[in-house]
């Protein structure tokens, strides 16, 4: 229940308030969270960003370094690094 709580209110929020969503949803260390923590690398919001990276961190695993390398990947070559 709380966990969906969480989930509902990152649609809801922004800012500072997202990213405490954001750690508390990592401090849960649920694997099935790394998806959405992933989907919020790219915002546009670099606190958000960063919170979300570092959250991939914390709930650790093959599938959250899988996620987070796929991302630098995906940036490295749109600025051209590859």
């Amino acid at each position: 229940m709380a966990a969906e709580a969480l989930l509902d209110a990152l649609a809801q929020t922004s800012g500072k308030v997202k990213v405490g969503v954001i750690n508390s949803l990592a401090a849960r260390r649920a694997p099935a969270h790394v998806s959405v923590l992933a989907g919020l690398l790219g915002d546009d919001d670099a606190m958000v960003a960063h919170a979300a990276a570092t959250g991939l961190g914390v709930i650790g695993g093959a599938d959250a370094a899988a996620a987070a390398s796929e991302y630098v990947s995906l940036q490295e070559v749109e600025i051209g690094l590859r």
